[in-house]
């Protein structure tokens, strides 16, 4: 028995190993085409089987979006009405021609960002951490149902995180890519303000690599997403800020959370999604052997985390709702750190 217990080790590191290598001798891309074309099938099989209709926030979207389409200014400013998002209200007004089926489209468009989020988790954590890490991954996330809810709701979040993600994927496949990075987190500004910090600081990523003037088309771009949200804001409303004032005030009106207090103790749950305890406390530990085994490599996971929690808390301090949703992308990155845990020490 205690020959057995010695080689244990030995051996769960040499099965460990050996499944490490077939994996990876899997992870082709003509197998991770047919992985994807299952997920569109699975996809299309729950859309019809359990049809799902958006929520009160995505219908105002739609209504706007028939406004533009029709060549009305949107009425933002309507009782109880959601934060506007540029990106997602000219997707709309595409979606106008379809009439009363617009917002089953809607959701359909909902499935298709989960399943582009799932593809830039999964190549993202492969990079990192290889096949075995990103698999599990991938499957700890098909088991959050917060994820779930937004994507059977067509909220903006999972787009916004698919944007993200497929960014951080683009990035880490050949560091200081530019246009490509940017230009998707510069599309996810639209759709929610935090990315303008990611974009920011991707610019300051690039500085030492390019020359001033690419610096400045760079920082050109990434001030877009702000000044088009603020130039629609404006041009509808008559205020360039109304989307930061309406959105304290609707909060104000409905009692939300606000402060630092609230978000200290709001954190572990925003983070940890429908299992906070595991995927906070658990994922949290598997984050810091993550950041153990890849050293200066841990930079982009740790930026987009940091990034997140920080802007978390500037929405506190502005006084804003504090929604577990804004947290979704760090959220993502727990899930990550769980899969670490689980498997990252077969690394």
């Amino acid at each position: 028995m205690r020959a057995f217990l010695a080689r244990l080790p030995r051996r769960v590191d040499a099965f460990a190993a050996r499944l490490s290598e077939r994996l990876e001798a899997l992870a082709t891309r003509r197998n991770g085409l047919l992985l994807l074309a299952a997920g569109v099938v699975v996809a299309c099989i729950v859309f019809y089987a359990y049809p799902s209709y958006p929520n009160y926030d995505s219908y105002f979207l739609l209504l706007w979006g028939h406004d533009v389409a029709s060549g009305h200014l949107p009425h933002y400013q309507v009782f109880y009405s959601p934060t506007p998002h540029p990106l997602a209200i000219a997707l709309t007004a595409l979606l106008s021609p379809f009439g009363d089926s617009a917002d089953r489209v809607l959701v359909a468009l909902s499935f298709a960002s989960l399943l582009a989020l799932m593809a830039a988790v999964f190549r993202m954590t492969q990079l990192l951490f290889g096949t075995l890490v990103a698999l599990i991954a991938v499957v700890l996330l098909l088991t959050r149902t917060d994820l779930q809810l937004l994507t059977f709701r067509a909220l903006v979040d999972i787009p916004f995180i698919a944007l993200v993600f497929s960014a951080g994927a683009l990035e880490l496949a050949r560091p200081r890519r530019g246009w490509p990075v940017l230009a998707l987190l510069t599309l996810a500004g639209l759709l929610r303000p935090e990315a303008w910090p990611l974009s920011a600081a991707y610019v300051l990523w690039l500085a030492p690599a390019v020359s001033r003037r690419q610096l400045l088309a760079y920082a050109a771009l990434a001030i877009s997403a702000p000044l088009l949200w603020a130039l629609t804001d404006w041009i509808v409303t008559g205020d360039a800020l109304y989307s930061l004032t309406s959105t304290r005030r609707a909060g104000k009106v409905l009692h939300r959370a606000t402060g630092l207090g609230q978000a200290f103790r709001r954190l572990p749950r925003a983070l940890g999604g429908n299992e906070p305890l595991v995927n906070f406390v658990i994922g949290g530990l598997g984050a810091l052997l993550g950041v153990w085994l890849l050293r200066r490599r841990a930079w982009l996971p740790l930026a987009l985390g940091g990034i997140g929690v920080a802007f978390y808390f500037g929405l506190a301090l502005a006084a804003l709702p504090l929604n577990a949703r804004y947290l979704a992308a760090s959220s993502v990155l727990a899930s990550v750190g769980l899969a670490v845990a689980l498997a990252g020490w077969t690394r």
